[in-house]
């Protein structure tokens, strides 16, 4: 395949036959669930799998991909193995595949925690305090705050117990279990397939690679699988204009072995190093928290904190010569695997110096369309 979103739509495909071929479903109700916050594609094939949002102005529904429970129209939301368990224990005769990005790296934390230590850090400023209580309140203020380190670092491990959680769930009940590993894959999280981290106990039934499987030198999309699933697909059932490009071959071995040449696996690890040590000097009250899994990171803003928001972030690190994308409550910072340490100093120190100046500036040029402003309220 070519994009990630046609690797996606031809996994749920092979799963839905796997399910009429070898569970006995029926075609007409042989559905394969997602989860709430995962991004797996915009068409039609596939939108219905992700977070309800536009796709009623397109009509795009169906009964045989969605991450609803099929009787009460519930979210399943990622992160809660409970959702998936009860969909399974009433309809697992029917149910034939389940997709999901194992590790998403922007799982929320205990915020009440951070605000805490952002509002005792304030007291602390006060000139009011006497020593003597500066200090013991110094001391608390280090003790949330590495309280809400552990907290952020225990985060990768809940979602690593809640994929795990799914897969041994998938294996009671033989429904097949979908890694869409198009974005965390790839070595980006520390090990070539993010669904490694599960253990080999966890091993899905089928994984989608794309993006940066090539390196970005050639858009290319892969499926693989175990034989019982992948068997099933015959002549001119699955395919595309440009799948198997002879171009898209040479990128891809290309790329391998330079995944392997490189150790680009710790790569990721010494990017993850290198990030946290910037960013644990941060003290910027409308950051709520960053993540980090490999050199994937996510920056979690307040929605508006002032004339601060995370596009205005964004705007200001791309005059100055960094892209980063930005949501409406969070900033999602990618490094390529291949970047070189004095790239990363130069990038981490434009956007430490974009968080030092972010609040004095009004106007920024590069400012993104009118009517995109207008949809996210200005953010």
């Amino acid at each position: 395949m070519v994009s990630g979103a046609e690797a996606v739509d031809t996994a749920c495909k092979i799963a839905r036959k796997w399910g009429i071929v070898h569970k006995g479903i029926a075609a007409e109700e042989v559905p394969v669930l997602g989860t709430s916050d995962n991004y797996h594609g915009l068409t039609s094939g596939i939108w219905p799998i992700m977070t309800p949002g536009s796709q009623e102005g397109y009509a795009v529904f169906s009964k045989n991909i969605t991450n609803r429970h099929p009787r009460t129209g519930e979210l399943l939301r990622y992160g809660h193995v409970e959702d998936l368990e009860a969909v399974f224990e009433e309809f697992h005769g029917r149910i034939s595949g389940v997709i999901m990005e194992c590790i998403h790296g922007k799982a929320a934390v205990s915020l009440t925690i951070a605000f805490l230590a952002r509002a005792m850090a304030s007291v602390i400023s006060a000139r009011w305090l006497s020593g003597s209580l500066r200090l013991a309140l110094q001391s608390m203020v280090w003790f949330t705050i590495n309280d809400c380190a552990d907290i952020l670092s225990s985060t990768f491990q809940e979602e690593i117990d809640f994929a795990s959680g799914v897969r041994q769930l998938c294996k009671k009940y033989n429904i097949l279990f979908i890694s869409d590993e198009i974005r965390m894959g790839s070595a980006k999280t520390g090990k070539f397939l993010c669904s490694d981290w599960l253990g080999p106990e966890n091993k899905p039934d089928m994984i989608t690679l794309g993006k940066s499987i090539t390196g970005g030198a050639f858009p290319a999309s892969y499926v693989l699988g175990n034989n019982e699933a992948m068997s099933l697909v015959e002549s001119f059932q699955s395919g595309g204009t440009f799948t198997m490009a002879p171009a898209a071959v040479a990128a891809t071995t290309a790329a391998l072995k330079i995944y392997d040449e490189e150790k680009l696996c710790e790569k990721a690890f010494a990017i993850e190093a290198k990030w946290k040590e910037t960013t644990s000097k941060w003290n910027y009250p409308w950051i709520k928290y960053v993540t980090s899994r490999g050199a994937d990171m996510s920056i979690a803003t307040e929605q508006k904190y002032g004339t601060v928001t995370s596009r205005r972030i964004a705007r200001l690190a791309w005059q100055k010569g960094l892209f980063i994308y930005p949501t409406k409550a969070a900033i999602r910072v990618h490094m390529a695997l291949t970047i070189s340490d004095e790239e990363l100093e130069k990038g981490l120190k434009i956007l430490t110096n974009v968080m030092d100046e972010i609040e004095s500036y009004e106007d920024i040029p590069g400012s993104t369309h009118p009517s995109d402003d207008a949809k996210h309220g200005g953010y």
